[in-house]
């Protein structure tokens, strides 16, 4: 099993999913979540790459995924969103996906990389 290739995927449909609400709910300026769904698209090409064993996916898709990590911590929008969680259900949700897209994919993901280079040796 290609576990990069599933954890990019998996991204990939979380960032869309939460991108899309947050379009249909109006809850951000527009061009945060269109960003988020050309990132998605990425993501996507980025995942079908990897299951067709591209290296050079893997790598793009790690320093892509360190990047959600990093801009995601440091964005006030992210970081006062998830202090809502619980407020109403809507919220919640979009929280729910935005850990999943922003946290423990990307997190997982970059774990698993640096796993299988350090055991090459």
């Amino acid at each position: 099993m290609n576990y990069l290739g599933l954890l990019t995927l998996l991204s990939s449909f979380t960032l869309a999913i939460g991108s899309i609400a947050l379009l249909l709910f109006s809850v951000i300026p527009p061009i945060f979540p269109i960003g988020g769904l050309i990132t998605s698209l990425i993501m996507f090409s980025l995942s079908l790459l990897i299951f067709f064993r591209k290296k050079i996916a893997e790598i793009i898709a790690f320093s892509i995924n360190v990047l959600l990590i990093i801009s995601s911590s440091l964005s006030s929008a992210h970081v006062n969103s998830l202090l809502q969680i619980g407020h109403g259900l809507i919220i919640t949700i979009l929280d729910v996906l935005m850990v999943l897209s922003f946290y423990v994919f990307p997190g997982v993901y970059i774990t698993l990389f640096l796993y299988k280079r350090s055991r090459r040796g």
